[in-house]
Protein backbone atom coordinates (compact mmCIF):
# COMPACT_ATOMS: atom_id res chain seq x y z
CA UNK A 1 0.00 0.00 0.00
CA UNK A 2 1.23 3.70 -0.66
CA UNK A 3 1.88 6.15 1.65
CA UNK A 4 -0.91 8.82 2.35
CA UNK A 5 1.47 11.77 0.16
CA UNK A 6 1.79 9.05 -2.59
CA UNK A 7 -2.41 8.52 -2.46
CA UNK A 8 -2.99 12.42 -2.57
CA UNK A 9 -0.40 12.22 -5.68
CA UNK A 10 -1.79 10.88 -7.74
CA UNK A 11 -3.34 7.58 -6.48
CA UNK A 12 -6.17 9.15 -5.05
CA UNK A 13 -8.79 7.40 -7.72
CA UNK A 14 -7.49 4.34 -7.35
CA UNK A 15 -7.63 3.76 -3.30
CA UNK A 16 -11.01 5.37 -3.38
CA UNK A 17 -12.55 2.86 -5.76
CA UNK A 18 -10.26 0.08 -3.96
CA UNK A 19 -11.83 1.22 -0.44
CA UNK A 20 -15.17 1.33 -1.77
CA UNK A 21 -15.23 -2.18 -3.44
CA UNK A 22 -13.83 -3.42 -0.37
CA UNK A 23 -16.79 -1.93 1.79
CA UNK A 24 -19.37 -3.09 -0.73
CA UNK A 25 -17.77 -6.69 -0.91
CA UNK A 26 -18.35 -6.95 2.88
CA UNK A 27 -21.69 -4.89 3.09
CA UNK A 28 -23.18 -4.62 -0.30
CA UNK A 29 -26.03 -2.69 0.77
CA UNK A 30 -24.22 0.32 1.74
CA UNK A 31 -23.93 0.70 -2.18
CA UNK A 32 -27.32 3.23 -1.75
CA UNK A 33 -25.68 4.87 1.08
CA UNK A 34 -21.80 5.93 -0.21
CA UNK A 35 -20.41 6.93 -3.41
CA UNK A 36 -17.42 8.46 -4.88
CA UNK A 37 -16.63 12.18 -4.69
CA UNK A 38 -14.84 13.77 -7.72
CA UNK A 39 -13.89 17.08 -7.91
CA UNK A 40 -14.83 17.94 -11.25
CA UNK A 41 -18.19 17.26 -9.77
CA UNK A 42 -18.05 20.62 -9.10
CA UNK A 43 -16.48 22.44 -12.10
CA UNK A 44 -18.35 25.36 -13.88
CA UNK A 45 -20.84 23.55 -15.89
CA UNK A 46 -20.29 24.55 -19.75
CA UNK A 47 -24.06 26.00 -21.31
CA UNK A 48 -25.11 26.13 -24.90
CA UNK A 49 -26.39 29.47 -25.95
CA UNK A 50 -29.25 29.43 -24.49
CA UNK A 51 -28.47 28.97 -21.19
CA UNK A 52 -29.05 24.72 -21.33
CA UNK A 53 -26.75 22.74 -19.53
CA UNK A 54 -24.86 21.13 -22.27
CA UNK A 55 -23.88 17.64 -19.62
CA UNK A 56 -20.00 19.18 -19.79
CA UNK A 57 -17.65 21.34 -17.93
CA UNK A 58 -15.64 23.69 -17.78
CA UNK A 59 -12.13 21.85 -17.09
CA UNK A 60 -10.49 22.74 -14.00
CA UNK A 61 -12.76 25.35 -13.03
CA UNK A 62 -14.90 25.32 -9.55
CA UNK A 63 -17.84 26.93 -9.23
CA UNK A 64 -17.42 29.07 -6.43
CA UNK A 65 -20.68 30.82 -6.04
CA UNK A 66 -22.51 27.26 -6.41
CA UNK A 67 -19.81 25.76 -3.17
CA UNK A 68 -21.18 29.34 -1.39
CA UNK A 69 -24.28 28.35 -2.02
CA UNK A 70 -24.19 25.10 -0.67
CA UNK A 71 -22.63 26.34 2.77
CA UNK A 72 -19.09 25.54 1.71
CA UNK A 73 -15.88 26.77 3.65
CA UNK A 74 -14.51 29.06 1.26
CA UNK A 75 -11.44 30.66 2.61
CA UNK A 76 -12.03 34.92 2.46
CA UNK A 77 -8.68 35.49 1.70
CA UNK A 78 -8.62 34.18 -1.74
CA UNK A 79 -10.29 35.37 -4.83
CA UNK A 80 -13.35 33.62 -6.12
CA UNK A 81 -10.78 33.46 -9.60
CA UNK A 82 -7.68 32.43 -8.42
CA UNK A 83 -10.04 29.99 -5.79
CA UNK A 84 -11.76 28.57 -8.65
CA UNK A 85 -8.83 27.45 -10.52
CA UNK A 86 -6.68 26.15 -6.91
CA UNK A 87 -10.08 24.10 -6.25
CA UNK A 88 -10.80 23.19 -10.03
CA UNK A 89 -6.82 22.18 -10.93
CA UNK A 90 -6.47 20.01 -7.50
CA UNK A 91 -8.23 17.10 -9.15
CA UNK A 92 -9.25 14.40 -6.30
CA UNK A 93 -11.34 11.77 -5.61
CA UNK A 94 -13.04 10.37 -2.07
CA UNK A 95 -15.52 8.82 -0.67
CA UNK A 96 -18.83 10.05 0.65
CA UNK A 97 -20.90 8.49 3.58
CA UNK A 98 -23.38 9.90 6.09
CA UNK A 99 -22.51 13.76 5.04
CA UNK A 100 -19.17 13.16 5.32
CA UNK A 101 -16.21 12.97 2.68
CA UNK A 102 -13.10 10.50 3.22
CA UNK A 103 -9.50 9.93 1.95
CA UNK A 104 -6.16 8.37 2.72
CA UNK A 105 -5.82 12.10 4.49
CA UNK A 106 -8.90 11.86 6.14
CA UNK A 107 -10.05 8.50 7.13
CA UNK A 108 -12.25 9.88 10.38
CA UNK A 109 -14.20 12.11 7.68
CA UNK A 110 -15.06 15.99 6.92
CA UNK A 111 -18.01 17.85 7.12
CA UNK A 112 -16.78 19.06 3.65
CA UNK A 113 -14.55 17.51 1.54
CA UNK A 114 -12.67 21.53 1.13
CA UNK A 115 -11.86 20.79 4.84
CA UNK A 116 -9.95 17.24 4.19
CA UNK A 117 -6.16 17.84 5.16
CA UNK A 118 -5.85 17.12 0.73
CA UNK A 119 -7.38 20.34 0.05
CA UNK A 120 -6.60 22.24 3.28
CA UNK A 121 -2.68 21.59 1.96
CA UNK A 122 -3.65 22.79 -0.81
CA UNK A 123 -5.01 26.26 -0.14
CA UNK A 124 -2.39 26.40 2.68
CA UNK A 125 0.70 25.62 -0.33
CA UNK A 126 -1.00 28.23 -2.32
CA UNK A 127 -1.10 31.25 0.53
CA UNK A 128 2.58 30.04 1.09
CA UNK A 129 3.52 30.68 -2.49
CA UNK A 130 1.40 33.90 -3.19
CA UNK A 131 2.81 35.60 0.18
CA UNK A 132 6.70 34.69 -1.34
CA UNK A 133 6.21 36.68 -4.43
CA UNK A 134 7.52 40.11 -2.93
CA UNK A 135 9.73 38.44 -0.40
Amino acid sequence: MAAVKEIGDGLCEEFAELVLSQILQHYPEAERDIGLGYTDDWWIRALDESGCDTGSALAFEADIDRLRTEGAPIPADITDAELSLLIGSATHVWLRWNGLHFDATAPDGSEHFLLMPFFRDQIAGYRADTSNIFA
